[in-house]
């Protein structure tokens, strides 16, 4: 009775294997990517790719830069944004999409945006790793950028804020 049911429970765990790893190892073998094309991502100005499809929490804008806040952040020293202006109230001009769960944007709102690279010109110094460039962004300068909300959330209120990683400039 006992070798029958080692017997029985070696070809349950062979069908399994059957069906389950090696659909698998097929599929990583002939390189099956989806949906994923070269076509389905674009250059920022860092040179860096990104996905056609817009992030959760992201929205594709086309802003321009209306004020720029020259308070350094002196929190941290060596914080880039201790170097150079990181904050900006970002005029939206237009919405090119919305990522899940990002609310709507009213055409010619005025909002605040981090710039996580700073406002700037990419150099060394700010950024010693950094591999592409940014050439910064003054007042009435236009740009397209993917615009990250975060919220942060407190005892009394839920906090929202921007931020952008990369843009291009126009």
């Amino acid at each position: 009775m006992s070798l029958r049911i080692k017997k029985t429970s070696l070809i349950i765990y062979f069908i399994f294997f059957i069906f389950s790893a090696v659909p698998i190892i097929f599929f990583s073998i002939s390189g099956c990517g989806g949906n994923i094309s070269k076509d389905s991502f674009r250059t920022d100005s860092a040179g860096k790719m990104f996905p056609e499809k817009i992030s959760p929490d992201h929205c594709r804008i086309i802003g321009t830069v209306v004020k720029i806040d020259t308070l350094l952040y002196r929190q941290d020293l060596n914080s880039p944004c201790s170097k150079a202006p990181c904050m900006a109230d970002v005029r939206i001009d237009s919405v090119l999409g919305y990522g899940s769960d990002f609310p709507p944007l009213k055409l010619g709102k005025v909002i605040k945006v981090r710039f996580g690279f700073t406002l700037s010109p990419t150099t060394k110094d700010l950024f010693p790793h950094i591999v592409g460039y940014f050439p910064g962004l003054d007042v009435n300068d236009s740009f397209k950028a993917d615009l990250q909300r975060i919220v942060e959330v407190d005892s009394t209120r839920n906090k929202e804020g921007y931020i952008i990683y990369s843009y291009l400039k126009k």
